[in-house]
């Protein structure tokens, strides 16, 4: 049976547009463990009341966790933008497309449920929705309103006694806390002050006369204190108090008998927040010198990569300076969850807490959430459950006749002739699955859906049929599909997610012939592309696939010198499968391009990229004419940076060849960057660099900063490469 959903508002994903790596396991532990590793198994996500989202909605979700072993639910109230509650000028508080008895009946069915529920709010800063209606009134109750990101004015008297907490914070907390049952009162409560505008702190700190570190304290201790008066225990996000500096003898923390850590250096799990673009300015971290109570108070330690090592030092920290409890809390990352379990189990914290964010909406990404919260329900459970190894997904798309349409190595062309498509696959060996689907998501349409179940034939292969009918669907035009295969165990409740980026594109004018025996991995002459081939542009070579166009100036994209780079939005195409593999091994990528105007709105211009700001291999032109070929991270400790000394002429086509081998067997790879005929220059690669995430597309002449599901939203790192490109060719 075939689904479409309808389609819910999107927003671009940070690192994110999360799509999962297939996995399989060899030797699987048992899921389900004699004595949970946790007290606490949390579940976090913002609650947003809607005509869309209900409160039935809500409900159904805590059916659904309870079944996975949840024991709590952390209902974040909103972020900088929106929230669900808010002070209203009158003194009275309102709820957003609720009332007290929604909230009632939330809380009493989750405890029938045996879920504690936790409610959470952004404090300190990024409480702009929070206080909203109030801003009119009293606009000295954030420090800048400017910032969405701002703290609140602790030294502001709105009414000349009660300070802008007491007066617009608080009272929305004891608002939330009083609607529990008298019977079962609130024992938790969230106080979010993650990424607050660290200057506006500091502005604040100059009208208390007090450090920054000693107003953010004060600050928290608004919150902390007026909780612990209540008998509730305040829990608090760590990542804005770490710091790699907290490692060195020199880290500025007071706490007696405080032991420097030299493994936090590392920022092992990333989310070191401390260290960011505004707080490293200030060391906001030494904020807990001045904190009272730490002993009453839970740090949720929030972590969402794995760590290089398996350890995870912030839990030592916070532990050394008193806290009452750790949480660690992780992300979609099964290797983090995994790891950060472990780790959480043998250092004795209290509880996990499995976040999800933007997950929990949106239907294009409903299979993530579902692995995320059944995974970490798996681990939370049994840390020692043996992650599933990485597998590559193969697969065909057929028509009924049995000719092949696509696979994981060449993106799928469907024609509208062709209504009913046959998807086989391998089903997993060395890990027993009992459900399996196909999830199909269109790129510029995500929300529309189309999900299948996959059932085993008589030769072992899991196949399905889905139907293709412009009739049925929302948009008339081509459309690029991504894949998920979803394979799950009803029994131990373990999911994993096989993605396969490129897909198949539906309708549309038919591509040229592929042609595969000269043409690389990956190949186009933009300067002599006919216009049969501009009607369906695609990238020629094994590994065919379509090259999206947006063309948001309105001038030609495609001359006769080239693409036109400086002419359009952007230009991207989804890798397949097979050539995430090539470039995490090898690769040749040889480009001849024109520069015909100086670079401005950055340091760098982007000319080939793959993946995003941290992942993948980026191709950039500084802002002086020299060229930048780098894998892996852009800043910090990057293991690949080569750098020429010749500068780009303007108006000069120049040839460019890249080349990369990763380490094998022990012997160092090599990358290498030439520019027309002048000397090569070389870099060694000492260690294996992690390039095969599917997440991740191409961008030519340009590099986003997340995955272009919606393209009329286009956040890239760096402005376009401001020339032509004529040609490109990407081989082993």
């Amino acid at each position: 049976m075939i689904f479409f959903h309808r389609k819910l508002s999107v927003w671009i994903m940070l690192v994110i547009g999360v799509i999962f790596i297939t996995s399989s396991v060899q030797a699987a532990t048992p899921l389900a463990s004699k004595k949970v590793a946790f007290k606490i198994r949390a579940y976090q996500q913002t609650l947003f009341i809607s005509k869309k989202r209900p409160m039935q909605f809500y409900l159904n979700r805590l059916d659904k966790l309870a079944g996975l072993g949840y024991n709590m639910v952390i209902f974040s109230m909103g972020h900088p933008k929106r929230s669900s509650i808010a002070m209203q000028p009158d003194g009275t508080i309102k709820l957003r497309n609720a009332n007290k008895a929604d909230y009632r009946r939330l809380i009493e069915y989750a405890n029938k449920l045996g879920i504690e529920v936790v409610f959470g709010m952004k404090f300190v800063g990024k409480t702009f929705s929070l206080v909203k209606p109030m801003l009119k009134k009293y606009p000295e109750l954030l420090i800048n309103q400017k910032h969405a990101t701002t703290v609140v004015n602790l030294k502001y008297k709105p009414d000349g006694k009660r300070n802008a907490y007491e007066m617009a914070i608080l009272p929305q907390i004891d608002f939330l806390l009083a609607l529990y049952p008298k019977n079962r009162p609130a024992k938790y409560f969230l106080l979010g002050i993650d990424e607050f505008h660290a200057a506006d702190m500091a502005i604040l700190a100059k009208s208390l006369n007090v450090t920054p570190e000693k107003a953010f304290a004060m600050s928290l201790e608004q919150g902390t204190e007026f909780l612990i008066r209540k008998n509730v225990t305040p829990i608090i996000w760590g990542d804005v108090l770490l710091s790699a500096k907290l490692a060195g003898p020199d880290s500025g923390i007071t706490f007696n008998g405080y032991k420097p850590d030299a493994r936090l250096k590392l920022k092992l799990g990333a989310a070191y927040n401390g260290d960011g673009f505004q707080t490293k300015r200030y060391k906001l971290f030494l904020m807990v010198n001045y904190l009272k109570n730490k002993n009453k108070i839970i740090v949720a330690d929030w972590h969402y990569k794995p760590s290089s090592t398996g350890e995870f030092p912030s839990v030592d920290y916070f532990q050394q300076l008193g806290f009452k409890d750790v949480w660690p809390a992780t992300w979609f990352r099964e290797k983090n969850i995994r790891q950060f379990s472990r780790y959480a189990k043998n250092m004795k914290c209290g509880g996990m807490i499995a976040t999800v964010w933007h997950l929990a909406y949106y239907s294009y990404l409903s299979p993530e959430f579902d692995a995320t919260v059944k995974q970490s329900a798996v681990y939370f459970d049994n840390p020692a459950f043996n992650q599933p190894k990485k597998e590559s997904l193969k697969y065909e798309l057929m028509d009924e006749r049995g000719n092949l349409l696509g696979n994981e190595t060449v993106t799928g062309y469907i024609p509208v002739s062709v209504n009913k498509v046959r998807f086989r696959t391998d089903e997993p060996k060395n890990f027993k699955y009992d459900k399996h689907k196909l999830f199909m998501v269109p790129y510029e349409k995500p929300g529309y859906n189309i999900e299948i179940a996959l059932e085993k034939n008589k030769n072992g292969d899991l196949v399905g049929v889905f139907e293709l009918s412009h009739d049925k669907m929302v948009f008339k035009r081509a459309m690029q599909f991504m894949l998920k295969v979803i394979h799950s165990d009803s029994k131990n409740s373990y999911t994993s997610i096989s993605t396969s980026l490129h897909g198949f594109v539906y309708g549309g004018k038919k591509p040229s012939k592929f042609e595969t025996k000269n043409s690389g991995l990956l190949s186009i002459d933009f300067a002599g592309v006919t216009p049969q081939q501009k009607a369906a542009l695609w990238f020629n070579g094994t590994c065919a696939t379509p090259i999206h166009i947006d063309n948001g100036t309105g001038k030609a994209a495609i001359t006769a010198e080239g693409l036109n780079v400086g002419a359009i939005a952007s230009a991207w195409a989804a890798p397949s499968n097979a050539l995430n593999e090539q470039f995490s091994r090898a690769f040749k990528l040889n480009l001849e391009v024109k520069m015909t105007d100086q670079i401005t709105g950055g340091n760098y211009a982007a000319l080939f990229t793959k993946g995003s700001y941290n992942s993948g291999f980026r191709l950039l032109v500084k802002k002086s004419g020299q060229l930048l070929f780098q894998m892996s991270r852009m800043f910090g400790k990057n293991p690949l940076n080569l750098l020429t000394n010749y500068k780009i002429p303007l108006n000069k086509w120049v040839k460019i060849s890249v080349t990369y081998r990763a380490p094998e067997n022990g012997v160092p790879g090599e990358a290498t960057l030439t520019v027309d005929d002048r000397k090569t220059i070389t870099a060694k690669v000492p260690r294996n660099i992690d390039n095969n995430e599917v997440t991740r597309v191409i961008g030519i002449g340009c590099q986003f900063r997340e995955m272009p599901l919606v393209m009329r939203k286009k956040k890239k790192y760096y402005p376009n490469f401001p020339g032509f490109i004529r040609n490109i060719f990407i081989s082993k």
